[in-house]
Protein backbone atom coordinates (compact mmCIF):
# COMPACT_ATOMS: atom_id res chain seq x y z
CA UNK A 1 0.00 0.00 0.00
CA UNK A 2 2.40 2.71 1.21
CA UNK A 3 6.10 2.35 0.65
CA UNK A 4 7.17 3.73 4.03
CA UNK A 5 10.77 2.92 4.86
CA UNK A 6 12.11 3.81 8.24
CA UNK A 7 15.28 5.80 7.63
CA UNK A 8 17.85 5.77 10.36
CA UNK A 9 20.03 8.80 10.97
CA UNK A 10 23.67 8.68 12.01
CA UNK A 11 25.12 10.68 14.87
CA UNK A 12 28.84 10.21 15.13
CA UNK A 13 31.60 11.33 17.42
CA UNK A 14 35.06 9.91 17.95
CA UNK A 15 34.00 7.18 20.40
CA UNK A 16 30.46 6.24 19.34
CA UNK A 17 28.36 5.80 16.25
CA UNK A 18 24.66 6.09 17.06
CA UNK A 19 22.14 5.12 14.40
CA UNK A 20 18.53 5.94 15.28
CA UNK A 21 15.35 7.48 13.91
CA UNK A 22 15.66 11.06 12.72
CA UNK A 23 13.88 13.78 14.68
CA UNK A 24 11.42 14.47 11.85
CA UNK A 25 10.03 10.94 12.31
CA UNK A 26 8.86 11.89 15.82
CA UNK A 27 7.68 15.34 14.72
CA UNK A 28 5.49 13.92 11.94
CA UNK A 29 3.82 11.34 14.15
CA UNK A 30 3.35 13.89 16.94
CA UNK A 31 1.54 16.19 14.52
CA UNK A 32 -0.60 13.31 13.24
CA UNK A 33 -1.50 12.22 16.77
CA UNK A 34 -2.38 15.76 17.92
CA UNK A 35 -4.46 16.35 14.78
CA UNK A 36 -6.44 13.14 15.21
CA UNK A 37 -6.96 13.74 18.94
CA UNK A 38 -8.18 17.29 18.32
CA UNK A 39 -10.57 15.99 15.65
CA UNK A 40 -11.93 13.43 18.11
CA UNK A 41 -12.43 16.13 20.75
CA UNK A 42 -14.20 18.48 18.33
CA UNK A 43 -16.32 16.03 16.34
CA UNK A 44 -16.50 12.87 18.43
CA UNK A 45 -14.87 9.52 18.00
CA UNK A 46 -15.41 6.76 15.51
CA UNK A 47 -13.83 3.31 15.27
CA UNK A 48 -11.53 4.53 12.49
CA UNK A 49 -10.30 7.51 14.52
CA UNK A 50 -9.56 5.30 17.52
CA UNK A 51 -7.60 2.89 15.31
CA UNK A 52 -5.66 5.84 13.85
CA UNK A 53 -4.85 7.16 17.34
CA UNK A 54 -3.57 3.77 18.48
CA UNK A 55 -1.52 3.31 15.30
CA UNK A 56 -0.06 6.82 15.54
CA UNK A 57 0.79 6.33 19.21
CA UNK A 58 2.57 3.05 18.48
CA UNK A 59 4.48 4.66 15.60
CA UNK A 60 5.38 7.66 17.78
CA UNK A 61 6.77 5.50 20.59
CA UNK A 62 8.62 3.05 18.30
CA UNK A 63 12.32 2.89 19.10
CA UNK A 64 15.14 1.41 17.06
CA UNK A 65 18.70 2.31 17.98
CA UNK A 66 22.15 0.95 17.19
CA UNK A 67 25.03 2.19 19.35
CA UNK A 68 28.57 1.22 18.32
CA UNK A 69 30.84 2.07 21.26
CA UNK A 70 34.56 2.14 20.48
CA UNK A 71 35.68 2.44 24.11
CA UNK A 72 33.89 -0.68 25.39
CA UNK A 73 34.02 -2.38 21.95
CA UNK A 74 30.34 -3.26 22.08
CA UNK A 75 27.29 -2.95 19.88
CA UNK A 76 24.01 -2.24 21.65
CA UNK A 77 20.79 -2.73 19.72
CA UNK A 78 17.46 -1.58 21.17
CA UNK A 79 14.09 -2.09 19.53
CA UNK A 80 10.55 -1.82 20.82
CA UNK A 81 7.51 0.29 21.51
CA UNK A 82 7.25 2.73 24.42
CA UNK A 83 8.91 1.37 27.52
CA UNK A 84 8.69 -2.20 26.24
CA UNK A 85 11.82 -2.76 24.23
CA UNK A 86 14.44 -5.44 23.84
CA UNK A 87 18.17 -4.81 24.13
CA UNK A 88 20.92 -6.95 22.60
CA UNK A 89 24.60 -6.34 23.30
CA UNK A 90 27.40 -7.82 21.23
CA UNK A 91 31.18 -7.52 21.33
CA UNK A 92 33.18 -6.37 18.30
CA UNK A 93 35.23 -9.57 18.51
CA UNK A 94 32.05 -11.62 17.88
CA UNK A 95 31.50 -10.00 14.48
CA UNK A 96 32.20 -12.35 11.62
CA UNK A 97 31.18 -10.19 8.68
CA UNK A 98 29.69 -6.82 7.81
CA UNK A 99 28.03 -6.89 4.41
CA UNK A 100 26.35 -4.50 2.01
CA UNK A 101 23.86 -6.27 -0.22
CA UNK A 102 21.57 -5.34 -3.09
CA UNK A 103 18.14 -6.90 -3.54
CA UNK A 104 14.94 -6.26 -5.42
CA UNK A 105 11.68 -5.99 -3.51
CA UNK A 106 9.10 -8.34 -4.99
CA UNK A 107 11.58 -10.61 -6.75
CA UNK A 108 12.92 -13.93 -5.45
CA UNK A 109 15.73 -14.26 -7.98
CA UNK A 110 18.17 -11.38 -7.61
CA UNK A 111 20.14 -12.16 -10.76
CA UNK A 112 20.26 -9.58 -13.55
CA UNK A 113 20.14 -6.65 -11.13
CA UNK A 114 21.35 -4.23 -13.80
CA UNK A 115 18.43 -4.60 -16.19
CA UNK A 116 15.45 -2.24 -16.35
CA UNK A 117 12.79 -3.13 -13.78
CA UNK A 118 9.03 -2.61 -13.84
CA UNK A 119 7.75 0.35 -11.81
CA UNK A 120 6.47 -1.87 -8.97
CA UNK A 121 9.89 -3.44 -8.31
CA UNK A 122 12.47 -1.33 -6.52
CA UNK A 123 16.16 -1.86 -5.82
CA UNK A 124 17.17 -1.76 -2.17
CA UNK A 125 20.54 -1.79 -0.44
CA UNK A 126 21.04 -3.32 3.02
CA UNK A 127 23.77 -3.17 5.61
CA UNK A 128 23.90 -6.46 7.51
CA UNK A 129 26.07 -7.60 10.36
CA UNK A 130 26.80 -11.32 10.84
CA UNK A 131 28.05 -12.79 14.11
CA UNK A 132 30.14 -15.89 14.76
CA UNK A 133 27.25 -17.60 16.59
CA UNK A 134 25.16 -17.58 13.38
CA UNK A 135 22.93 -14.60 14.21
CA UNK A 136 22.66 -11.69 11.85
CA UNK A 137 20.89 -8.34 11.92
CA UNK A 138 19.99 -5.87 9.22
CA UNK A 139 21.14 -2.48 10.45
CA UNK A 140 19.74 -0.37 7.64
CA UNK A 141 17.83 -0.79 4.38
CA UNK A 142 17.53 2.07 1.90
CA UNK A 143 16.24 2.55 -1.63
CA UNK A 144 18.68 2.68 -4.51
CA UNK A 145 18.70 6.48 -4.72
CA UNK A 146 19.77 6.74 -1.05
CA UNK A 147 22.73 4.40 -1.42
CA UNK A 148 25.16 7.21 -0.50
CA UNK A 149 23.57 7.40 2.97
CA UNK A 150 24.16 3.69 3.47
CA UNK A 151 27.77 4.02 2.24
CA UNK A 152 28.49 6.79 4.76
CA UNK A 153 27.02 4.79 7.65
CA UNK A 154 28.82 1.63 6.48
CA UNK A 155 32.14 3.51 6.44
CA UNK A 156 31.55 4.78 10.00
CA UNK A 157 30.62 1.29 11.23
CA UNK A 158 33.66 -0.20 9.49
CA UNK A 159 35.92 2.47 10.98
CA UNK A 160 34.71 1.98 14.54
CA UNK A 161 34.58 -1.85 14.47
CA UNK A 162 37.77 -2.19 12.40
CA UNK A 163 36.03 -4.76 10.17
CA UNK A 164 36.16 -4.70 6.39
CA UNK A 165 32.80 -4.50 4.65
CA UNK A 166 32.07 -6.99 1.86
Amino acid sequence: MFDFNLQLSKKSDSENVLISQPIYYYIVFSIILVTILSTIILYGSSPLSIILVITSFIALTYKERWNFNRESETITFQMGVGFIYHTNTFKFKDIELIEKSLFIKGKKDNSNLDKKLPFYMSKYHSLKIYFKNGKYFTILTVKDYKKETLDIIAAEVSNITKKIIN
